[in-house]
């Protein structure tokens, strides 16, 4: 059995770099050997995941890329307060405001507009978003940034399948992206995400209130999407200059890590500009969706260059 389980053990070690598992491998297949349960056949999944960790962690530092882990809490509380942010204006904009349905606008509702008093089935996926902002209080957001997470990658083909109204690709993207990040939130106290929510709050219902806003759809809103790229850029650079003036490896890392998703808030602007459509405000499907994936190949292009790099500096001589 002992051998059988130190075979996929070992096995699990090539998610470490080569020159590391020949330095270190077998101290550490003996640590986990020492620590399972006898008659135990089957690494534990806590140890399946402490193990890929460790190994990306190593290719990482191997990389020259030391302050990246340690910057993902940061980037993903950025990220998970960013989603809180849209979610509540999401809801207060669009969910929560049904003028054609009360027969007060001459507009038809188009056909599957309407969720309950609601909107669409959007108002799930933003009441998952500010649920797993209140629970980043107690240090417990990660299971339900995964829940608020697929709730946002499912509302468009569930809707689709029940015929129903739902949010537009160019807003879900980004909040994908940033979701994706968000799943890496520390298991401590954050308090960044809920006090976003009630920001947003504090200017999206006065503001509801004193306007006068008809229909209640999402494509006349998404122009707030330039205007969250900017609240990410300024989040990351309150983040990075106090880290960079100390010195800190984490400074700038979690610019490099919400990359993808700053650019995602901006592809409809993106695509319009790529396709010179200056007559629509919203750009077409395949335009976004080919748009969608230049960026995400732009970022991975943009990480691969700058691992090369510090690479490359780790490893050239010192002549001095």
């Amino acid at each position: 059995m002992s051998g059988e389980l130190e075979r996929r053990y070992r096995a699990l070690l090539r998610a470490y770099p080569a020159a590391y598992r020949a330095e270190r491998g077998d101290e550490i297949v003996d640590t986990y050997l020492d620590l399972a349960a006898p008659g135990r056949r089957w690494p534990s999944p806590a140890d399946v995941a402490d193990l890929v960790r460790g190994g990306v962690r190593q290719h990482l530092r191997a990389a020259g890329a030391t302050g990246l882990p340690s910057a993902l809490p940061i980037a993903a509380t950025i990220a998970l307060a960013l989603n809180t942010v849209m979610a509540v204006f999401w809801f207060a904009f669009v969910e929560s405001t049904r003028v054609t349905v009360h027969g007060t606008d001459s507009i038809t509702p188009s056909p599957g507009y309407g969720f309950g008093p609601f909107a669409s089935l959007g108002v799930v996926v933003w009441g998952c978003w500010a649920a797993a902002a209140v629970a980043a209080l107690a240090g417990r957001a990660r299971a339900l940034v995964a829940l608020a997470l697929a709730a946002t990658v499912l509302v468009a083909p569930v809707s689709a399948v029940l015929d129903l109204f739902r949010p537009p690709a160019m807003l879900l993207l980004p909040m994908i992206a940033l979701g994706v990040v968000a799943l890496a939130v520390p298991r401590r106290p954050r308090f960044t995400p809920a006090l976003a929510g009630l920001a947003s709050t504090a200017y999206t219902w006065p503001t509801m209130f004193m306007t006068s806003y008809t229909p209640a759809d999402y494509y006349p809103v998404v122009g707030f999407l330039p205007l969250a790229a900017g609240l990410l850029g300024l989040a990351v650079l309150s983040a990075g200059v106090p880290l960079a003036a100390r010195r800190d490896p984490r400074a700038w890392w979690p610019a490099l890590i919400l990359l993808g998703p700053f650019l995602l808030l901006l592809v409809n602007e993106l695509a319009l500009l790529a396709t010179g459509n200056n007559r629509s405000p919203q750009a077409s499907m395949p335009s976004l969706i080919a748009m969608a994936v230049a960026v995400t190949g732009v970022t991975a292009l943009v990480f691969a260059i700058i691992l090369g790099v510090r690479q490359r500096r780790r490893t050239w001589p010192d002549v001095t």
